[in-house]
């Protein structure tokens, strides 16, 4: 099996990882009797905070004019690759942005790519 870009998956073994023990235990360690966790997970931008993609306005201060409260995805998931989309829920701001050196220079986030569908 290979992924869009044609590396191999075995290289990329994070794509291959199931969510299935995270769904086993709640957030304070109690056990789910029938746990379920989505094989893929989608976040949609919220509309209330969509900025315009062309704005050369500094990212930093477009997310600092966020108001806490904001919902900033829609999280989706899908048990399979053949199933529908289900709302899982949302993730929402608790307090305001801040930038930060550590996270403008140090922290970086690299995403596997998906498989192909079939």
């Amino acid at each position: 099996m290979r992924s869009r870009r044609g590396a191999s998956l075995q290289t990329h073994p994070i794509e291959l990882q199931r969510l299935d023990h995270l769904a086993e235990v709640t957030s304070d360690g109690a056990s789910v009797e029938r746990a379920c966790a989505p094989e893929l997970v989608y976040l949609y931008g919220a509309d209330e905070v969509r900025n315009d993609p062309a704005s050369t306005d500094d990212f930093r201060s477009i997310l600092a004019a966020i108001p806490s409260e904001s919902m900033l995805y829609r999280v989706y998931g899908e048990t399979d690759r053949n199933a529908e989309k289900v709302y899982i829920g949302s993730v929402t701001l608790e307090s305001p942005f801040v930038a930060s050196e550590f996270g403008d220079c140090v922290l970086a986030f690299q995403h596997a790519m998906p498989s192909q569908r079939a």
